[in-house]
């Protein structure tokens, strides 16, 4: 596929552009350039500062470990208050109608989806249940799987997306999932989900880049 040579905006030769141009680095030096034709200094993507881009921002470096370090830490307060309360593979659930407090249908834990379990996303269905759904009216019955979280319950005590994750020692949850309305453990069982959950899991990696994708630092638009 043919592709068309760089040509330099400054010294309009062939084979560079102007950042790299040997003829503006010497003008530069020597204080030469116009200042209407001078570079704009280059400020990184995330903190809005000058010297580095996004690719070696510490900033950005240290903001990930912190929320890797608050992941981990959510992720075993959460494990544990499921453990606290008889959560696990084979648990039997009560789910109770949003919209009618007199009805409900049962459901069995059959597994998880891990990669859900994230603090930024608190409330996210990660506990997959098959549901038995009927009518005994009816004598109308049939299975349903689905997804389900204790929502509030296991946000932490301020809004993930707005804490601060340096201070993730301090991280606690909002309430533990017997204080859920909706939904009640009636049978439990007694094991371990940290053996249960993969490594990558315990680690609290897992949806860190995709999170920090395309966001800025809080102190971006006060450097920019």
């Amino acid at each position: 596929m043919y592709r068309r040579e760089v040509t330099c905006s400054y010294c309009y030769h062939s084979g560079h552009n102007k950042r790299g141009c040997p003829k503006y680095k010497e003008h530069e030096a020597s204080g030469e350039v116009p200042g209407h034709r001078k570079l704009a200094q280059r400020k990184c993507s995330y903190c809005g500062e000058t010297k580095h881009d996004r690719r070696t921002c510490q900033p950005l470096h240290d903001d990930k470990i912190n929320s890797i370090l608050a992941n981990r830490q959510w992720i075993q307060l959460v494990l544990r208050d499921c453990e606290d309360n008889g959560l696990g593979l084979g648990a039997l659930l009560k789910i109770t109608d949003p919209y009618a407090s007199d009805k409900f249908n049962l459901a069995m834990v059959i597994g998880f989806e891990w990669d859900n379990l994230f603090i930024k996303y608190p409330t996210k269905g990660w506990i997959r249940v098959k549901n038995y759904m009927g009518d005994t009216n009816r004598q109308s019955f049939f299975y349903e799987q689905g997804l389900v979280s204790f929502r509030d319950e296991h946000c932490p005590s301020k809004v993930a997306a707005h804490r601060d994750d340096s201070k993730w020692r301090d991280l606690k949850l909002q309430g533990t999932l017997a204080d859920n309305a909706r939904v009640k453990v009636v049978s439990g069982v007694e094991q371990d989900l940290n053996k249960v959950a993969p490594g990558r899991i315990l680690n609290g990696g897992v949806g860190i880049e995709e999170w920090f994708k395309d966001r800025t630092s809080s102190e971006f638009h006060n450097n920019y």
